[in-house]
């Protein structure tokens, strides 16, 4: 990895302005507790009012009696209590206006989520030129890890020995092409190098103690 990229990202990552972003952050998230704190109040109104309307079971004989006395007439007396008729209007009313405010503060959610996001999107041209650089590396890694993979799998398929190892690196060989396809472009097969193969043709000749079969190429699915 280059020192100058990681020192001119370093330095761009300080310098990054984002204090507008910050601004409007405070704001929605302001705008956000004051839409929920409103949408409370009116559910817990709605609440009360569908209690109160369950409760009422009509005026009491005490209350009527009061009534009585004081000079109301006797019909009116003897229906006393809520206005329900008003009750489930204010009700209505108030659930519309919480479902309102719901909606406001859900799509001030989404406006917070496109301010952070717009955020994130003001490091991509800092931080490429290091991504690059680290992806060209894991590149010539990869490469690496596939060459060694086939030494090691025409040693062990060609010796009998070796062949732990050659599982281990292979299922290292695959989780680079699973995770890092584009990187390896996909192969579906690597050839051991030559120098390995020549190696192992030394063995030629030795007799029936030691039948060989060099195999040179080898998947990587």
């Amino acid at each position: 990895m280059n020192d100058a990229t990681i020192e001119a990202t370093t330095n761009a990552f300080a310098a990054l302005d984002l204090s507008a972003e910050n601004v409007r952050i405070a704001q929605i998230e302001a705008n956000i507790d004051q839409l929920l704190t409103a949408e409370k109040a009116a559910r817990e109104r709605c609440t009360a009012i569908v209690r109160e309307i369950a409760d009422f079971r009509g005026p009491s004989g005490a209350a009527v009696a009061d009534a009585l006395l004081a000079n109301h007439a006797p019909s009116d007396a003897a229906v006393l209590g809520p206005d329900l008729d008003s009750l489930e209007k204010e009700n209505a009313a108030l659930l519309a206006g919480a479902h309102s405010l719901g909606r406001r503060a859900q799509a001030a959610r989404s406006e917070l989520v496109e301010v952070k996001r717009g955020a994130k999107k003001k490091l991509q041209p800092i931080v490429q030129p290091l991504v690059d650089e680290l992806t060209e590396e894991a590149t010539a890694m990869a490469e690496r890890l596939l060459e060694i993979f086939a030494s090691l799998s025409a040693i062990s398929g060609t010796t009998d020995n070796g062949w732990r190892e050659a599982r281990a690196v292979g299922l290292m060989v695959k989780g680079a092409v699973d995770d890092f396809g584009l990187l390896l472009r996909l192969r579906g097969s690597v050839e051991a190098p030559v120098e390995i193969v020549t190696a192992l043709r030394a063995l030629d000749g030795k007799g029936a103690a030691l039948p060989i079969s060099i195999r040179t190429h080898f998947s990587t699915q």
